[in-house]
């Protein structure tokens, strides 16, 4: 599950946009550049290394996100729903 959660958050952060892939694999990768200048084997290494570093990166960014904004989101939520929960449930008592 944790596995699961860290691949969709990854997705989430590195395939959002068309702006994201370009400056992602284009610009910082430079995906092109290197698939005419390695052989198989540079190719098939730096390929791994790649994916391995942007899953852990995002790994990290969603990490981050999780522990600081989404703690904070979701205690103002639930006492926002809280509150207006128990008074529906205070007017439907009556």
């Amino acid at each position: 599950m944790l596995l699961g959660a860290a691949t969709f958050g990854v997705l989430l952060i590195h395939a959002n946009s068309n702006a994201m892939r370009q400056w992602l694999w284009k610009d910082t990768v430079d995906v092109i550049g290197h698939y005419q200048t390695l052989t198989t084997g540079e190719l098939v290494l730096f390929s791994t290394g790649v994916v391995l570093a942007i899953f852990i990166i995002c790994n990290l960014i969603d990490q981050l996100r999780i522990a600081t904004l989404e703690k904070w989101f979701f205690r103002w939520y639930d006492n926002k729903l809280s509150a207006k929960a128990d008074a529906l449930i205070a007017r439907i008592k009556q």
